[in-house]
């Protein structure tokens, strides 16, 4: 089954919005509401107002003229003023000369008749009627045009809205931010606490689990790697101890079944012994040797390697040293860089028994071996830097060699790379540790 994944600052983030959004439309209905009760009220005002503007004269209506009395309606307005007696004949008007709907017995005060909002004013014995109207389209109009004058900028908020909440966002989580390029800046042998500061106080219960199960695994990988070192290191003098015992045995006894058990003890011994080494290296390789930085001069650390091969008669007249003439300085570690140089080496001597060996350092930062011996198959090629395999079953290396070396390239941000046959050759194996330029 698959699970999901999920981001907790994208649903956080729609979700705010959705309430803004939710928020913002509740505000522009309560708006728009409000806008209408109030314009309705205005508006209704202004008819009353311009109603009782007009006199209401019970006599000789027709003896003077009405229009002088009237209030004046430019053509433009969509008011329309009439005055009316009780039997319906228009006594005068302005505004739209068109005919209205207006029923003559409409109550007095504002109603809403056939489209229009119309104010009526009577006399107390109904013998003229004053009727003051306005167009309900013009006021749905003037509706639209108010509440768009407010939820317009509203809505134009939005945008800023959601850049507030993803810079809010960014910051509340620039803890989680911080631990997380923490643990992607740290050594692979760095299981140490996670100190991360501006974190939020939701996740510092998470936080300090993590650090409580890394102290428990911090003391679990001390004492394998403790119980490693020193079982490799308390196994060399028992081994030396006993090859000592089995050459002599191997002198003393003559020529016969004797004689080759005895070598074979002495052989067997000298790859356990072999064995124990290795693991006492790769045991200081993951206690994080490789780790420290200085310059190191590797023409000279080369020589220092050397140095150990030529009291092997087999080593000294198969080694070939090409050695630049000035130093090639690189920043890492001289004793894992030995280690590497060193298993490099005796890979090389081990499974090329005939073949000549080179050796060759070169700037900025490159040290090269390579054999001139059958080499490996391609499919093995891939596989040989991992621990315990072996390019041929018929050799008695420990598998670990190469593994080792791949380990501290990696912790030395350096490179290995594995050719066989190297280019422009038949056969052969060449391996190309890339530590890096020279510092500046």
């Amino acid at each position: 089954m698959t699970t999901r994944r999920w981001s907790l600052a994208r649903l956080l983030r729609w979700r705010l919005l959705g309430a803004v959004a939710l928020l913002w439309t509740v505000a522009a209905i309560v708006a728009t509401v409000a806008v209408r009760y109030e314009l309705t009220m205005v508006l209704d005002s202004a008819l009353v107002s311009l109603a009782e503007q007009i006199p209401l004269e019970t006599d000789a209506w027709n003896q003077r003229p009405l229009v002088a009395s009237l209030p004046t309606v430019p053509q433009e307005e969509v008011m329309h003023v009439l005055v009316r007696n009780q039997q319906g004949a228009v006594l005068r008007q302005s505004g739209p000369t068109r005919s209205v709907p207006w029923p003559i017995d409409a109550p007095p005060g504002v109603q809403t008749i056939n489209g229009w909002r119309v104010a009526t004013r009577r006399t107390i014995d109904d013998r003229v009627i004053v009727q003051v109207g306005e167009p309900l389209n013009m006021r749905r109009q003037a509706l639209a045009e108010s509440t768009a004058a407010l939820v317009l900028p509203l809505l134009a908020l939005l945008p800023l809205a959601t850049w507030l909440i993803d810079l809010l966002l960014r910051r509340s989580f620039r803890g989680v931010q911080q631990a997380s390029e923490q643990l992607r800046a740290r050594p692979e042998a760095d299981i140490s606490p996670l100190q991360v500061n501006d974190l939020p106080t939701e996740f510092e219960p998470m936080v300090a689990s993590i650090g409580a199960l890394v102290e428990r695994l911090q003391g679990v990988v001390r004492a394998e790697r403790a119980f490693a070192a020193s079982s490799a290191h308390e196994l060399r003098t028992p081994l030396a101890a006993a090859r000592a015992q089995a050459q002599r045995l191997v002198a003393e006894l003559p020529e016969g079944d004797a004689h080759e058990r005895a070598l074979a003890l002495v052989r067997s011994l000298d790859r356990l012994s072999n064995t124990a080494t290795k693991l006492l290296q790769l045991s200081r390789v993951e206690s994080g040797i490789g780790l420290e930085r200085e310059p190191v001069d590797l023409r000279q650390l080369a020589t220092l390697v050397l140095d150990e091969f030529r009291h092997h008669a087999d080593a000294s007249h198969r080694l070939t040293v090409q050695l630049p003439a000035q130093p090639v300085v690189v920043q890492g570690d001289m004793d894992a860089l030995g280690i590497a140089i060193r298993n490099l080496i005796e890979n090389a001597l081990k499974h090329a028994p005939q073949a000549q060996v080179q050796v060759r350092v070169e700037a900025p930062g490159r040290v090269i071996v390579s054999d001139n011996g059958p080499g490996v198959a391609r499919a093995t090629l891939a596989t040989l830097s991992t621990p315990y395999s072996r390019g041929s079953a018929r050799t008695d290396g420990t598998g670990l060699g190469l593994s080792i070396v791949a380990r501290i390239a990696q912790q030395q941000h350096a490179s290995l790379q594995l050719e066989s046959p190297p280019p422009g050759m038949d056969h052969g194996f060449r391996a190309t540790l890339s530590i890096g330029d020279a510092p500046t």
